[in-house]
């Protein structure tokens, strides 16, 4: 479920903080310096029951944010990460995902809420990644379920949209920066996923509130996502229809339910006026078939830049 990743755009209204905590607002600081860095320790945790087989893994990485330049009022942002841990008890499938992961390096640009991946750096990389992915699979030899996975990564790097499966820690920063405004009380409001290039997925609800301010002016924010259960299902039935194929699988009798459970869970943390949260949270939910959780966690660290 990793390949699919949530950019929630919602209509913002200017927020400002006031003392009284139940009138309380917050919008994420879309000012940068130039120069700024920021860097977190990145763990993933997986648990997908699929079809065809079971998988759970961990895996840690850091990922860097640093202004890089200045245009038209924006930023440009260059976001690196570098592997540092994998395991998983029944598979391979997570340590090529790791491999692949290490040293990626894109630009993005970043103004008054709105994110644009810069397109050569982009594809510049999924051409890399996916080179890489071809040595890997001719060089080594892999059990059965991690041959599996190779086999379904590639046909996903073959998408315009496909290098989303590694981009985890961007997304997830990028749904802080575009989120809107949080107050102590839900804001309930449409919403729509999707992927890395801004192609629309499905439809469903967001909800935005602002759970605390502490006495040392740091921030905690919840955002929830529940996917449409009948846009969702039409969207995951091509994947899945896409996993079968790809395993020489045939659906035969097997009915692809017309309605789908995905949920979106995400935890921000940040100084009151700080440009970069302190830590990013996201635990995702989905039932179709089977169940499966994904869990991020994002907790800044102090790391020399050398880039």
């Amino acid at each position: 479920m990793r390949t699919l990743f949530l950019i929630l755009f919602v209509f913002c209204q200017i927020a400002a903080y006031s003392q009284n905590k139940w009138t309380a607002t917050f919008k994420a600081k879309r000012n940068f310096t130039l120069g700024e860095s920021y860097s977190y320790n990145v763990k993933e945790f997986f648990k997908i029951d699929n079809i065809f087989v079971g998988f759970k893994a961990t895996s840690e990485s850091i990922a860097t944010f640093k202004i890089v330049d200045t245009s038209n009022g924006g930023y440009w942002i260059r976001y690196s990460t570098t592997s540092i841990f994998a395991k998983s008890k029944n598979d391979k499938s997570i340590f090529v995902m790791n491999e692949l992961m290490d040293k990626i390096q894109l630009f993005v640009y970043v103004k008054d809420g709105t994110f644009m991946l810069d397109s050569l750096s982009y594809h510049k990389t999924k051409k890399r990644i996916a080179d890489d992915l071809d040595s890997i699979a001719g060089t080594q030899t892999f059990d059965k379920n991690t041959t599996r996975y190779i086999t379904f990564l590639k046909a996903e790097l073959q998408e315009e949209a496909g290098l989303g499966s590694l981009l985890g820690p961007l997304v997830l920063w990028q749904q802080y920066y575009i989120s809107g405004e949080f107050k102590k009380f839900r804001l309930t409001m449409a919403g729509e996923a999707q992927n890395i290039l801004s192609q629309k997925q499905y439809s469903g609800v967001i909800e935005n509130e602002l759970l605390n301010i502490s006495k040392d002016s740091s921030v905690t924010l919840q955002t929830d996502f529940t996917g449409d259960p009948t846009s969702t299902a039409r969207y995951y039935k091509g994947f899945y229809e896409k996993l079968i194929k790809l395993n020489n699988k045939k659906i035969g009798k097997l009915i692809l339910p017309p309605e789908m459970r995905y949920n979106d869970y995400y935890i921000f943390k940040t100084a009151l006026n700080g440009t970069f949260p302190n830590s990013l949270t996201k635990k995702t939910v989905a039932e179709y078939l089977v169940r499966s959780v994904v869990r991020t966690e994002m907790y800044q660290i102090n790391l020399l830049d050398n880039y």
